[in-house]
């Protein structure tokens, strides 16, 4: 998405933010929408938008140019729930930290080497494999007798690469 065409300032002639609940309000009359109503329509995909001025934005980059006044190029939802838009719940990333921070892949999950849970697969004899990659390259961990024992193995090792970034199965960021 290409940067926004609204400063700080504007943003802040139109609307209010509450850093606390992620919410946007409306300051001013704007066609039929009023000043003090909620301002904000959350699509299919689990994301804010806000039309402000004739454009659409997502109400996670607004807040964060609200906030900072600035909009960095990615922002990452740290808890990964996209309509979660509290200042607390968004931190600047780059790609990499995005990606570390995302959910389990839905991709080739209808097979019999699918597992519950992110980098963990079984493989043919009947085991689980543990897999994590970091900054382009994959480690493999070992294979374990349960899904669990591989998962908390992927945990541990997330917990040493990707930091507060990862996303875990069972354990917490940091």
């Amino acid at each position: 998405m290409a940067k926004p065409n609204i400063s700080a300032d504007r943003l802040r002639e139109l609307v209010s933010y509450d850093q606390e609940t992620g919410v946007f309000v409306n300051k001013v009359r704007r066609g039929c929408i009023r000043p003090g109503a909620l301002t904000g329509k959350p699509k299919p995909d689990g994301y804010v938008q806000l039309a402000l001025d004739g454009r659409t934005y997502f109400a996670h980059r607004l807040a964060f140019l609200y906030v900072f006044g600035i909009e960095p190029k990615i922002i990452d939802h740290i808890n990964g729930v996209r309509f979660d838009n509290r200042i607390c719940n968004l931190r600047s990333t780059d790609y990499f930290g995005n990606a570390r921070n995302s959910a389990k892949s839905a991709r080739g999950n209808s097979g019999a080497s699918c597992s519950r849970f992110k980098g963990v697969k079984k493989n043919v004899v009947g085991r689980y494999e543990a897999r994590i990659f970091h900054a382009g390259k994959s480690y493999p961990l070992g294979g374990f007798a349960t899904d669990v024992a591989a998962a908390y193995a992927y945990d541990m090792k997330s917990m040493e690469l990707h930091k507060e970034f990862g996303r875990r199965n069972f354990l917490p960021l940091m």
